[in-house]
């Protein structure tokens, strides 16, 4: 989980300086992304309270990080597909068909 969660989030953090619809939805994008990767680096700190004797602190802080990080992860997934609503009119230039003869 460690590390499916920190590559998740890493390979949305790449899409940074990628045209979103509105600022807003940039702004929550690279929020939501930074927090998907942390969250997997967080997974194995938030286990060192169990061995200092601090369980409480586990029940505290962990509920309210991982309704965050499903919120991040739901995000992401639904800005994908609401995003190819929004794309640049290059988008739908074909450039690939004029390599072959046939297609073209």
């Amino acid at each position: 989980m460690v590390f499916g969660a920190t590559v998740f989030g890493g390979i949305h953090v790449g899409a940074w300086n990628f045209e979103f619809p509105t600022r807003i939805e940039l702004i929550f994008w690279r929020c939501a992304s930074v927090f998907t990767a942390a969250f997997g680096l967080t997974i194995p700190l938030s286990a060192l309270p169990m061995f200092l004797k601090r369980e409480e602190e586990i029940r505290f802080l962990l509920p309210p990080l991982a309704f965050l990080y499903i919120m991040a992860r739901l995000f992401l997934l639904v800005e994908i597909f609401r995003s190819l609503c929004f794309l640049p009119p290059d988008a739908y230039v074909s450039t690939w068909t004029t390599n072959i003869p046939h297609l073209t």
